[in-house]
Order: C-alpha cells, then sequence, then structure tokens
C-alpha cells in the first residue's frame, strides 16, 4: 500500500505567511531605526510565524499498511501499530470536535489536532483494519459503556459529560417526580416575561433618573427570584440535547443589560472601593442563604460546579447592584468640602479617565472628574467635594465648582 500523508489545515500556512510578513516589517525598521527594545517587542511574532509554517510542514500523519506514524514539531515522533488500537473516539465538546485513538486497554494512546484536514483516508484505514468509530456522545447515555472510556477522557472532556449526565437526570426528574409547574405553560410564560424584563429595561433607559436605576434594580431581582422558584430545573444556558429540548430557559439578557446600567453608575462617584466590597459581601451572603436553604429543600443531586457556578453568578449580581443600592437609600443632605488642585492627568488606559489632584483629609487624594471639570481646571483652583452617605454608611463623592 502506497503511503498516504495527512496535514495540517492550509489555513494553518497562511496564518503563518501573514504573520511573519506583518511583524517583520516593523521589526526590521525598529532595527534599522536602532529601537533594539522595541523590535525585540515584536520578534517573538516574527517567531510564532515561522513556528506556524514548521509546523505545517512537519507535524503530519503517515498511514501505512501496518501503523500510523505522527510526526512533530517539537515532540518526538510517535508510531502507533494498528493492532494497539481498540477505536477512534469522537468526542464532541461544545462546537468542536474532539478525536483520540483509544488502546485495547481503554488508554487514550494519543489526540489529533483540530487544525488536521482531510482525514478521510485515515477512516477508511481505520475500518479496513476492523477498528470502531465510535461517537462518545452516543455512548454516554449508556452509563456502563461510558465508564469504560472514563479514563480516557481529559478533565476538561469528563467535567463537560458529566454536567450533561446531571442535566439529564434533572430533566428525566420532571416527568418522575411531578415538579409544582406545568412545565409547558411555564416555559411559554418565562419567554412572555423575558420580553417584558427586555421592555422594562428599554423603558428605563429612557426615562432614566431614580426610576431607571429602581426598574434595573427590579429585573435583576425578579430574574434571581425566578431561578430560585424554578431550580434545579431552570439554566442559564444548557448544553444537551435532553436539556436544550426539555428544561426551563431563564430570561437573563435583561438582568444582563440591567446590570450593565447599574455598573455604568459606578463610573459617576468617587467611593471606597475597599467599602464597596464590604456592603456586596454583606448582599452576596444574603442571596447565597437563599440559594442554599433552596438548594437543601431540593431532593435532585446537583453537582457543586453547577453551585458553584450559581454562586459566581450570585457575586457578579450583588457587585452590580450595591453602589446602586447605597445611592438609592441615601437620605442625608449632602456635605461640601474645598480642596486645591495640586496636579491633574489623563489616564493612557483602553479607555481616557480625567483626574484631579488634591489635599483632603490630611493627605494628597486622586479625583475621578467629567472630561469638562478636567478641562476647565488649572492647577491651583479651588473645588468643592460634594459628599453623600447612604444609609449603609458608604460615601460617595463627586468634585465641582
Amino acid at each position: 500500500m502506497e503511503d498516504k500523508v495527512i496535514r495540517l489545515s492550509k489555513f494553518t500556512k497562511v496564518l503563518g505567511i501573514i504573520t511573519v510578513v506583518i511583524f517583520m516589517i516593523p521589526t526590521g525598521f525598529l532595527l534599522f531605526t536602532g529601537n533594539i527594545i522595541a523590535a525585540l517587542c515584536f520578534f517573538p511574532f516574527v517567531l510564532l510565524g515561522a513556528a506556524l509554517l514548521l509546523a505545517y510542514r512537519k507535524q503530519v500523519i503517515i498511514l501505512d499498511d501496518q501503523e500510523l506514524t505522527f510526526h512533530y514539531l517539537l515532540k518526538n515522533t510517535q508510531h502507533i501499530p494498528y493492532a494497539d488500537i481498540h477505536c477512534l473516539l469522537f468526542i464532541p465538546l461544545n462546537n468542536q470536535m474532539h478525536m483520540a485513538l483509544i488502546s485495547k486497554t481503554y488508554e487514550r494512546l494519543i489526540s489529533l489536532d483540530n487544525m488536521l484536514v482531510n482525514l478521510d483516508p485515515l477512516f477508511e484505514i481505520l475500518q479496513q483494519k476492523n477498528i470502531q468509530l465510535i461517537d462518545f456522545a452516543e455512548l454516554a447515555e449508556d452509563e456502563k459503556q461510558a465508564a469504560l472510556y472514563g479514563n480516557t477522557l481529559t478533565m476538561i472532556e469528563r467535567n463537560y459529560y458529566k454536567s450533561i449526565d446531571s442535566e439529564n437526570k434533572t430533566v428525566d426528574s420532571m416527568t418522575k417526580k411531578k415538579p409544582h409547574f406545568h412545565y409547558k405553560k411555564t416555559k411559554k410564560r418565562l419567554k412572555i416575561l423575558g420580553w417584558i424584563l427586555f421592555l422594562t429595561d428599554v423603558v428605563a433607559y429612557i426615562i432614566g433618573g431614580k426610576t431607571m436605576l429602581v426598574l434595573s434594580l427590579a429585573v435583576i431581582f425578579i430574574t434571581y427570584s425566578i431561578y430560585i422558584i424554578y431550580y434545579p430545573y431552570i439554566y442559564v444556558d444548557t448544553i444537551s440535547k435532553k436539556g436544550q429540548k426539555q428544561s426551563l430557559q431563564l430570561p437573563f439578557f435583561a438582568a444582563a443589560i440591567a446590570m450593565l446600567i447599574n455598573l455604568s453608575l459606578t463610573q459617576l462617584y468617587n467611593y471606597d472601593f475597599n467599602a464597596l466590597l464590604q456592603i456586596t459581601a454583606v448582599i452576596m451572603l444574603i442571596l447565597i442563604g437563599i440559594f442554599m436553604i433552596k438548594s437543601m429543600r431540593n431532593s435532585i443531586a446537583q453537582r457543586l460546579t453547577r453551585k458553584l457556578s450559581v454562586i459566581c453568578a450570585i457575586f457578579i449580581m450583588a457587585f452590580s447592584s450595591t453602589f446602586t443600592i447605597n445611592f438609592l437609600l441615601t437620605f442625608e443632605p449632602a456635605r461640601h468640602e474645598t480642596i486645591r488642585v495640586s496636579d491633574k492627568s489623563i489616564s493612557s488606559g483602553k479607555t481616557r479617565d480625567y483626574y484631579l489632584y488634591g489635599q483632603w483629609n490630611g493627605k494628597e487624594e486622586q479625583f475621578s472628574v467629567p472630561r469638562s471639570v478636567y478641562q476647565e481646571s488649572e492647577i491651583g483652583d479651588q473645588k468643592k467635594v460634594c459628599i453623600r452617605r447612604s444609609m449603609f454608611g458608604l460615601e460617595y463623592y463627586t468634585v465641582h465648582e
């Protein structure tokens, strides 16, 4: 039999050429002008492009009548006789397809690179050698068969399929345990409620002011309440086919918009970030407590990773809401103090932030200000610091004339 060769996609070669050309030009120019340090910053990308070109040339699979030979750019060449191979395992993972050769002792011999193309000759010769091509997604429905391949999966693949198994068991329990809601009617109601919450965001943004903040908080906490009521049968996102068809979908999009609205408010004021985190922790503990009560009352076991993901989501929700809650629960009148501008600066990050500096509370403080205030301020000018204090003790302030 004539040896056949399987290579990486030509995209690897094209990307390598483009990378080398794009970064070689500035590297050469900077070296020519004597900017050695700047040239060194671009040079690693030239090496990366060269590595892609070498990988395209050297990283191949050679198929002959006795064995498969895997050549790599950096690793040693690996020879795998057909007699040692039990199957080629296809492992669907989100939008990717992982492939691995499995030994007859159910060990992972080698993983196939996702950039390999024209794999039909490999599939054909494996079938000629009576080597199975197995789809693990179908196999996973049979727990006994799936268990044989458990040790062949990577940690990411194993967690992915454990999540699918947990989802499927939760969905199956909906028919066995008869939950407190009618599935089809509830699914329709959640879709309608999702649109209502989204329109609430739109109306809130149009109205603006404190009404906008109240409505955005309502959207966030209504969404959380929905999740608690229907937990564990409700998901933000599902990965199993059964879960996509039969589980409840949380209308989360409106809550995400509401959190962005709340976070935008934090950019308008100065405050002690540590104090904000302390209040966030209290709100987070309250919300986690509600979730834990619901979780303990639930008779359907859920994976620890799902519970941890809920706690992470609670932190994001609490953090985005904390400043807004403090802003709305500020009842004391504002007080004013005077500072003299000692310096000013503009940040050079992804966004332009404007700062004034001045002596306040016995030390030099940095104040974030709008562009208009920055432009009209000069060193030596006197400015007023408008200080407000929320019911929870958080002080936040702005600088103005």
